[in-house]
């Protein structure tokens, strides 16, 4: 199973899950169950196969809380420049603040609520990677001086986070 040819929660995907499942195959429940946690658009279900319950509902509940995740760290970075625990001075935070609230708009307007439909952690992470951090020069030349705090670059913010969330493990289900 290729992770680059699974489409999100598709039913090759989903068959991929049963099978594992069902053949006791630990390396590819765990690799199935991690592409749908961190690529499926919405909750999954197990399209009539007898995958059990308590597996299709830890899978959606862990896509859930890392989207939340992931959005609560924009917002908790946002709340950080906006008292002052990150940026270095006003000029700084201020700057910071604008940026990451100018490139975060569109990703947390429709995702604010759990199931968060139409959305998954791989792409909205890639996103958040993609923040451009805001270039400004703390002297009055241009090409000296290039503001530099720890605070001042989303990279150093976002640019640690796992794109790939750790599947499921068949011993969790060993009762099942």
């Amino acid at each position: 199973m290729e992770e680059e040819t699974q489409s999100v929660a598709s039913r090759d995907l989903i068959l991929w899950l049963w099978v594992s499942w069902f053949f006791r195959l630990p390396t590819q429940f765990n690799l199935s169950t991690s592409i749908a946690i961190s690529q499926s658009d919405g909750c999954i279900d197990n399209l009539g196969l007898p995958i059990p319950e308590d597996v299709i509902v830890l899978i959606n509940r862990r896509r859930e809380k890392a989207i939340k995740k992931l959005i609560d760290l924009i917002g908790d970075t946002r709340k950080q420049y906006l008292l002052g625990a990150l940026g270095c001075r006003f000029e700084c935070r201020s700057i910071m603040y604008g940026a990451l609230t100018i490139q975060s708009k569109d990703l947390l307007l429709p995702y604010r609520e759990c199931p968060f439909p139409n959305v998954n952690y791989r792409s909205l992470l890639q996103r958040m990677t993609k923040f451009r951090t805001p270039e400004w020069y703390d002297s009055p030349s241009r090409y000296i001086d290039n503001h530099s705090c720890p605070g001042s670059f989303f990279a150093s913010i976002f640019g640690a986070l796992e794109g790939f969330l750790e599947g499921l493990e068949l011993d969790q289900f060993k009762s099942l």
